[in-house]
């Protein structure tokens, strides 16, 4: 899923998302799936390597899989060979985050897998005790995932502006997902954030109407 700087107005980096798996909520679920997701990345990046070029990944993994030791070294495993491409090339957004967790919690879980990627970024639920739990943690970005809100076009815009504002100076970058359609980039650089993707088989859908 191409993610657009905002900013630049490029596309400069890739999201690998899990929108194909249904919702889960058990851990050893949620290890497995995103055991595929670092391995997906791994295969990808290996194959980068070969051709040569840079490619930037997101990738979602769910706090449950990174907070514990050994779910983490599991998953963190599939990277071993492209420790240092990695290092480089991949940003990690920490999802299916409880906004329960204590802040000091997630400073901690954050730190031990900075050493992994170019950055830790979060998936925050658009309420402000969301936001509040995650102030001073450090993280690289704040994230909406838009396809969670289960709300009309009209309702995203107004969530991703109220994100937008409600966040600002809470990280260097804000990120939305799962946008509707192209025209709600625009909605989103003009709101603050600082980055955006369109939900990729709403974007197929389009390129295959206009053809």
């Amino acid at each position: 899923e191409p993610v657009w700087n905002l900013r630049r107005d490029l596309i400069t980096s890739f999201l690998i998302d899990r929108n194909a798996v249904p919702a889960v909520s058990d851990p050893a679920d949620l290890l497995q799936v995103d055991t595929a997701v670092m391995g997906y990345a791994a295969s990808l990046l290996h194959e980068r390597n070969s051709r040569g070029g840079r490619l930037t990944l997101h990738l979602p993994i769910s706090y449950s899989s990174i907070a514990s030791v050994k779910a983490r070294e599991g998953a963190l495993r599939l990277m071993r060979h492209m420790h240092e491409t990695a290092r480089e090339t991949v940003l990690i957004e920490i999802a299916d985050l409880d906004p329960g967790v204590p802040p000091s919690r997630l400073i901690e879980v954050a730190s031990l897998i900075k050493p992994f990627c170019i950055g830790v970024l979060a998936r925050v639920r658009p309420t402000k005790k969301a936001l509040e739990a995650v102030r001073g943690c450090g993280l690289k970005g704040l994230v909406l995932d838009a396809r969670g809100l289960g709300r009309t076009p009209a309702e995203t815009v107004t969530v991703v502006r109220a994100f937008a504002e409600a966040a600002q100076g809470l990280a260097p970058n804000l990120i939305v997902h799962g946008l509707e359609d192209q025209l709600l980039i625009e909605v989103a650089k003009a709101a603050g954030m600082t980055h955006a993707s369109v939900r990729p088989e709403l974007r197929q859908a389009v390129e295959a109407d206009a053809a």
